[in-house]
């Protein structure tokens, strides 16, 4: 910003110069013979691969004059120069050496498929609300714009709670970034949109809820039994239905965690190793729980909640809640069971330290106390 604290066209210019444009927009001053400025030229600055730095000095219709009474034309010349480099960006892209890649030739619902990090369902999800919002399975690049994502967040944003608008918009982003690094788009044309999520209510169960379930009898054995499991040992839906016998060694399980794609390695306390037992005896193939399809499991859970008396919303994914609280209220350490939900951030693990009363209630009481009573009063002396 200029001294004055006045925009100046050469702030305005900065402001077009992000980090993600491949051409840069560059000034310099014109002299006459005399050394005095008499406006400023303007170039395009950026490197091509396998090339020098170039250098593109453009028309001298689009020369700054570059003095405050000048400001609202330049501003106008700076509006045509954006749109030439916008358009020179992409001539640079579709030249032989950007294509690098097989995919580029491929359109965007054919890379979305390919991209979709781990075959995650929110993946496949955002993609079947692209094809709806766009009402085609084939989508150019150059249709994904800007304006095409806004758009479509909007459309999004009329259907959809605030999570799920920002869970399917940050797959997309992803997808983009994808094709940023892969040098089939300059920009993420997402960027700069305000995605915004919600810390939504982690409803979980207490030890003395847990119990009462227990008394309780199952609605349905297998999705009763992996849920208790779950809160024993925070395992995703996804991989507790997958879980074999066979994962289980010597009081540890190994597996692929389905979200992350990463291996795992926990220990079962014996309360989980009871419901393994126990599923032996029910079990009628290698899978530790045969479950069905995950809204009528949750559905069977909230018959089972209603016959124990228990009156909090709860599904499946709530019994990993229930395990991060419980984990937390008998001062398990963040790290651990960080490390135990399998979160690749401590972050995420700290939503949890923040909903435990108990263990507020614990931190406070063991403030020390101090006997705050005047002295005139302990002597008596009170009028």
């Amino acid at each position: 910003m200029s001294n004055s604290g006045v925009l100046n066209i050469f702030d305005y210019v900065k402001q077009e110069n992000t980090h993600s444009d491949r051409i840069k927009i560059r000034t310099r001053p014109k002299r006459n013979g005399d050394k005095k400025v008499i406006g400023h030229s303007v170039f395009f600055d950026f490197y091509q691969r396998g090339r020098k730095r170039q250098l593109e000095y453009l028309d001298k219709t689009v020369h700054f004059d570059g003095d405050a009474f000048s400001l609202q034309s330049d501003k106008e010349k700076l509006r045509m120069i954006v749109q030439m480099r916008n358009q020179r960006q992409n001539e640079i892209l579709k030249r032989k050496g950007f294509e690098v890649k097989d995919s580029v030739k491929k359109d965007f619902v054919s890379y979305f498929k390919e991209n979709s990090t781990n075959d995650n369902h929110v993946y496949k999800s955002a993609l079947l609300k692209i094809i709806k919002f766009t009402g085609t399975d084939k989508i150019d690049f150059d249709a994904v714009d800007k304006q095409f994502c806004e758009d479509f967040m909007i459309y999004l944003q009329k259907l959809y709670k605030t999570n799920s608008v920002y869970a399917y918009m940050a797959k997309l982003r992803a997808v983009l970034n994808r094709a940023v690094r892969d040098e089939i788009i300059y920009k993420n044309p997402t960027k700069g949109l305000p995605l915004k999520s919600e810390v939504a209510k982690r409803e979980f169960l207490t030890e003395e809820e847990i119990k009462k379930l227990i008394l309780t009898p199952k609605t349905d054995l297998n999705s009763c039994n992996a849920f208790l499991f779950s809160c024993c040992c925070g395992l995703r839906w996804s991989d507790v239905r997958k879980l074999n016998f066979s994962d289980i060694k010597e009081g540890f399980i190994d597996y692929k965690s389905q979200k992350t794609g990463r291996f795992e390695r926990a220990k079962l306390n014996s309360t989980a190793l009871e419901i393994v037992e126990q599923q032996k005896v029910i079990s009628q193939n290698d899978l530790v729980f045969n479950l069905c399809h995950k809204s009528l499991s949750n559905k069977r859970l909230r018959q089972w909640m209603w016959i124990a008396g228990i009156e909090k919303h709860i599904s499946f994914h709530c019994a990993r809640h229930t395990f991060a609280t419980l984990a937390l209220s008998n001062d398990v350490d963040i790290y651990s069971v960080s490390k135990l939900l399998g979160h690749s951030n401590v972050t995420t693990t700290q939503i949890y330290a923040k909903i435990i009363d108990k263990k507020l209630e614990s931190a406070v009481q063991k403030l020390p106390v101090f006997d705050v009573t005047p002295t005139n009063l302990k002597n008596g002396d009170a009028k």
